[in-house]
């Protein structure tokens, strides 16, 4: 196991030094100071001509399991103008979905073809739906295929870029595909996988073309041999120059201003040594990584990849119970009397007056927002309400309450119901492997509503502005991710990440609705713990660092990690606290009640 202070340091410097900081990467966007106030629902200049008192035609119902999902085949304004980009050919569109769409393994649609798109990855049912609407933009007529398919080992290893064979098995199955195979010889090695797998048909002519956007070979890219040694990192010396106070359980007094000059300084080496010895290396050629092999086609194959072991299932579209749903339930939170043992207690009562489903595809990297219009609730997509309290809500706080469906042994999950001011202005965001591509399309979106609304006092500037701080934090903390993963060599699987940033006294993110599994590519039982501690503390960091960055120095933020800067700053004790120590440091805390 690699040592665990050392790379959670070279995360730190690596992440500075390659530049992922919103304010080098995206400062080109626009962005506006939040602004606390009530504001009524406004529409966007690009949807200025639609009806704004019709809502749009979604797949909301009590159950979506019976329907299919025609959003994830969407010809969008993005679909369109790639089909277009491509000269309207079979050929080149199979070719760019195939050559620069990563896979990531999870089971069902989560994303459709537009966020597909966007995010430049997806699993086969995504990547087969962003192939068919790109076809269907185009004018043919394509439809997905389902099989289960069986691949031998040694091409699921190219594939996944898991050499171990056991932990590629539990790879697969941990994303969700039912029912895995494995066939073995007599002398118990793996040969092949057997698993669900979806593609493309395409009708042309007399030819039916069979097309596997999904399955792709990949190059493994060696990073630097020894970082540490590249940025001049001793570990002894860094924790002498960091001074402080320990003892078996805390650490106070750390000295910031030598802890930040050293980091300053790895950072500085790294990039000098990249400037020149790979002068405009990526990240994977930095701490290693992978790389999809491009591949030329000629003619498109009329038969797959590998064998079929079951009957084949045609679809149109997805079936629903193969989609990831999101359930959103809203309504007033009311302080109601009730009996107790008998005595009149005032409780806080969460009322549900909507209850609606959705696809996640159905989002398709639109943005989600929650706003007020004569105090109502209103849930909305790019401007557009989807749906909205009834009757004329008092004064009070708004509830919502959000459950996810997986279609896969993952379940539901129900996450309890969480407060909203209705003087707020909230962005629902989500994301699952955020691309740059995703953040540079909500920042032309917000430039656009700046054009119509200069001023910045719209709520769509405001819910827009939200969103791309939102997102931002989503891509950055993958950034973060991908890194920590490779160095531990350890594949983490996103299931679902969403969360929200609000506007209220203040503005905040809150990225609480999580479900993601990291998995050690070569079975160390302590990894996948230390690269989801490392990720938390990451994604702490950058709940205030990304407020910080687009709204500036002026406008402090907080977030766990801060606070143990300023508890450090006041020389407080900072704990380490686990199971086994609690009860020693409950004591030192001098009555103080957790």
């Amino acid at each position: 196991m690699k040592d665990k202070p050392k790379l959670s340091l070279l995360v730190s410097v690596i992440f500075i030094s390659m530049g992922l900081a919103v304010s080098s990467s995206i400062a080109a966007g626009n962005f506006t100071h939040l602004r606390k106030g009530s504001y009524n629902v406004l529409f966007s200049p690009e949807d200025s001509s639609r009806n704004q008192d019709a809502f749009p035609t979604l797949q909301t119902a009590s159950t979506l399991s019976s329907t299919e999902i025609t959003s994830a085949t969407e010809v969008t304004e993005e679909i369109e103008a790639l089909a277009r980009g491509l000269m309207y050919d079979k050929r080149l569109i199979f070719k760019f979905v195939r050559n620069h769409i990563d896979y990531t393994h999870y089971y069902g649609c989560k994303k459709g073809a537009t966020l597909t798109l966007l995010e430049r990855s997806g699993n086969d049912f995504d990547q087969s739906a962003l192939l068919i609407a790109l076809l269907r933009a185009s004018g043919y007529a394509a439809e997905f295929q389902k099989g289960r398919m069986k691949i031998p080992t040694s091409e699921m290893i190219s594939w996944l870029g898991i050499s171990d064979v056991d932990a590629l098995g539990t790879h697969i199955s941990s994303g969700g595909s039912p029912n895995t195979l494995r066939y073995i010889d007599v002398e118990g090695n793996i040969l092949d996988f057997e698993f669900p797998r979806v593609w493309v048909v395409l009708a042309d002519g007399e030819v039916n073309y069979k097309l596997d956007p999904a399955f792709k070979r990949y190059e493994e890219i060696s990073g630097f041999n020894d970082i540490a040694a590249t940025i001049g990192y001793n570990q002894t010396s860094f924790i002498g120059d960091a001074g402080g106070t320990t003892d078996t359980s805390w650490v106070k007094g750390l000295v910031f201003d030598e802890v930040s000059r050293n980091l300053g300084a790895y950072a500085e080496n790294l990039i000098h040594h990249i400037a020149t010895n790979a002068n405009g290396a990526s990240v994977e050629q930095v701490v290693s990584g992978r790389k999809i092999i491009q591949k030329e086609f000629d003619v498109l194959p009329t038969e797959l990849s590998f064998p079929i072991v079951e009957a084949v299932q045609t679809w149109s579209e997805i079936p629903g119970s193969h989609g990831l749903t999101l359930r959103i339930e809203m309504g007033p939170i009311n302080d109601e009397e009730t009996e107790v043992d008998g005595e009149t207690k005032i409780v806080r009562v969460f009322n549900v007056e909507v209850d609606e489903r959705i696809f996640f595809a159905d989002l398709g990297g639109r943005r989600l927002s929650l706003t007020f219009s004569e105090n109502r609730g209103v849930i909305s997509l790019d401007g557009i309400p989807i749906f909205e309290e009834s009757g004329d809500p008092e004064e009070g706080k708004l509830g919502l309450r959000f459950s996810v469906t997986h279609p896969s042994f993952l379940g539901t999950y129900e996450y309890p119901y969480e407060s909203y001011d209705r003087n707020g202005i909230y962005s629902i965001i989500y994301a699952f492997s955020p691309h740059k591509a995703s953040v540079e399309a909500r920042q032309q979106k917000l430039a656009a509503y700046l054009r119509h609304d200069p001023s910045g006092e719209s709520p769509e500037v405001i819910a827009e502005t939200l969103n791309v701080m939102g997102v931002s934090w989503m891509w950055q903390t993958h950034l973060a991710n991908r890194i920590i993963d490779q160095l531990f060599d350890v594949t983490t699987i996103s299931h679902h990440r969403f969360g929200r940033t609000g506007q209220e006294a203040g503005f905040y993110i809150d990225v609480g609705y999580q479900l993601f599994g990291p998995l050690s590519k070569t079975q160390d039982p302590a990894a996948p713990s230390l690269v989801f501690r490392l990720n938390a503390y990451f994604q702490s960091a950058l709940e205030h660092s990304i407020i910080e960055q687009l709204q500036g120095a002026e406008y402090e933020a907080a977030s766990t990690i801060k606070l143990l800067y300023e508890a450090n700053e006041l020389n407080q004790k900072i704990f380490l606290a686990d199971k086994d120590n609690w009860s020693s440091i409950k004591a030192q805390w001098g009555g103080v009640v957790a």
